[in-house]
């Protein structure tokens, strides 16, 4: 321990503890004493204070308590439909009105924004806001209240307030807690300044109490400084004597059986081992120079040694090179069969991609081909039932045919029959004519046929006309028919073609799906393959590593060896020269 002194621009030198008198060691230890009893003392009255805070801040929050459980079971009744929440609240307020507890206990309700609900005392309160009430430094104390309160366990607000007994402004402690379920705070406090007066009345205590003992510790500190000092002066004027050569002398001090006596009788000790060391002195002088001698010869053995450890270490460090070297070698060969087998396994890992697109591909074409040949094979079917219904659609258009072909000889027959009536009715109408009067009726009925016959020949025509075009649609159906008939058999012929060559590309396909989904698997496997190469190739990376590090390792114990040896070899030269010196010295 040392301090540094300057005073009025002039340095002084470094004062070191080890410096000062023992009488001033002294007093400083008394002085730690001192501190270690007045600052636990300090530490003790601190705590004290905030104890009876603690103490005065539990009381205000189990009053608080107890008010909270109160308010609740009222609450309960107006869950429960036994009472109203006004009737509730007007009960609530009629139990705090007169509930008071120690010398300046009460409760005081605020709403939740800090405005006055209930005040017991001070009706001049209620229904102020959070800004119309200040304490005596003008702090709005009751919006802290209102804030403190919307914590989970509530919350304390200290402020300047009047007492009521003298009107004497005191701090006052004061516990908050919000009442949910009614909007309500919940506040009580009670002054502080009686615990101060406790406070003050512990520490004058302590105080006084603690300078006694302070001067009872420096008198005995200096009357402790005082029988030490003494002595050592004489000790010191004794020590300066043999220093001198003076060892003619004991040094004795007269009843002391402390540590300062037994100090006196090691510097007699001394002074009779001193002159023992002359005596040896002589003796020593010719066990020094045989040792000249040994010392000579173990320089040479050192020479001998270091050379040859030197030449040893030089090989193997040549050795380590070159395995260093190797190991480098095979780290970047690994690294490159790392990289390749990476890429290859990156182009792999594509194939097996391409090759599972392909195989998906494959089954899809599998699946559409399967489709086209059911869709083949159904239209093949349907090209066969319509060649077959256009044979029996020709079977009946020939058959109509003949009938209208019947039907004409029909009509041809009745349309001669007409002509032939048609005929006769003029000869009657000539017979009846040529009668007269006796054939006037006979004419009647004549011209009556006439005319049914002109009709039908009419509607024989008509009838022939119908018969002929009904013969010309039926020949063109007839015709259309057989047209139709014959393409529905191409149809069906090519179906047939379509349905074998769509069952020989099935066939195809599904050959190909299997050898893609073969290759898929065999690539796999190539891939795993190369993911095993990789890794070996990366365990070879990490053994690779292992010898070089191995190698260095090898490298740097060698050379903290060869420096080890040139540093014992050193110590075994500086030793023996450090005895040639001591010899010179002595000699």
């Amino acid at each position: 321990m040392s301090v540094f002194l300057e005073y009025k621009g002039f340095k002084m030198s470094t004062l070191h503890f080890r410096d000062l008198k023992i009488q001033t060691k002294i007093m400083l230890l008394m002085g730690l004493i001192v501190a270690g009893l007045v600052l636990p003392t300090v530490f003790e009255l601190k705590s004290l204070k905030t104890a009876l805070i603690d103490e005065r801040k539990g009381e205000l929050q189990q009053a608080t308590e107890i008010l909270e459980g109160m308010f609740a079971n009222l609450q309960v009744q107006v869950s429960q439909g036994e009472k109203s929440l006004t009737e509730a609240q007007t009960d609530a307020l009629g139990l705090i009105q007169h509930l008071q507890y120690g010398k300046h206990g009460y409760f005081v309700i605020l709403n939740a924004s800090g405005k006055v609900l209930f005040h017991p005392f001070q009706a001049d309160l209620v229904g102020k806001e959070t800004d119309q009430v200040v304490d005596a430094n003008g702090r709005h104390f009751l919006s802290e209240q209102a804030a403190v309160a919307r914590n989970s366990q509530g919350g304390f607000v200290t402020y300047l307030w009047r007492k009521p007994e003298d009107a004497s402004i005191s701090s006052k402690l004061t516990y908050s807690r919000f009442f949910e379920p009614w909007g309500w705070v919940l506040t009580t406090g009670a002054y502080i300044d009686d615990i101060d007066q406790r406070f003050w009345n512990r520490a004058l205590r302590d105080i006084f109490f603690a300078v006694g003992v302070l001067v009872i510790i420096a008198s005995f500190g200096w009357l402790v400084g005082r029988g030490i000092s003494d002595p050592i002066r004489q000790v010191t004027f004794a020590v300066n004597k043999l220093v001198a050569g003076d060892t003619a002398d004991n040094l004795y001090i007269r009843d002391r059986k402390d540590e300062i006596g037994e100090l006196c009788k090691a510097l007699n000790v001394f002074r009779r081992n001193k002159l023992e060391a002359d005596r040896l002195h002589l003796e020593q002088t010719a066990t020094q120079r045989a040792q000249l001698a040994q010392s000579a010869r173990i320089e040479g053995l050192v020479q001998e040694f270091q050379s040859t450890v030197e030449e040893n270490l030089t090989v193997v460090q040549a050795a380590i090179t070159q395995l260093r070297s190797a190991a480098g070698d095979m780290a970047d060969q690994s690294d490159q069969a790392t990289s390749q087998t990476e890429l290859v396994a990156g182009e792999t890992q594509k194939s097996v991609g391409n090759v599972g697109t392909v195989a998906s591909a494959s089954t899809q074409l599998t699946s559409a081909i399967k489709e086209i040949a059911q869709q083949v094979h159904r239209g093949s079917e349907i090209a066969q039932t319509g060649a077959e219904e256009a044979v029996l659609a020709n079977r009946v258009f020939a058959d109509l045919e003949g009938a209208v072909d019947a039907i004409g000889c029909v009509v041809q027959l009745i349309q001669g029959i007409a002509e032939k009536t048609n005929l006769l009715a003029l000869n009657a109408t000539i017979e009846a004519a040529r009668a007269g009067r006796a054939g006037k009726g006979f004419s009647v009925v004549a011209a009556e046929v006439k005319t049914l016959s002109t009709q039908t020949t009419r509607a024989t025509e008509d009838i022939s006309n119908q018969i002929a075009h009904i013969q010309a649609s039926t020949r063109s159906a007839t015709s259309t028919v057989t047209m139709l008939s014959k393409r529905m058999s191409e149809i069906s012929a090519i179906s047939s073609v379509i349905s074998a060559a769509v069952h020989e590309q099935d066939s195809a396909t599904s050959e190909i799906s299997r050898n893609m989904s073969e290759v898929e698997v065999g690539t796999q496997k190539i891939l795993s393959s190369l993911e095993g190469l990789r890794k070996a190739a990366h365990l070879g990376r990490v053994d690779a590593s292992e010898v070089w590090q191995a190698a260095e390792n090898l490298n740097e114990k060698s050379t903290s060896l060869l420096t080890n040896i040139e540093e014992f070899l050193a110590d075994v030269r500086a030793a023996q020269q450090l005895k040639l010196a001591d010899y010179a010295f002595r000699t």
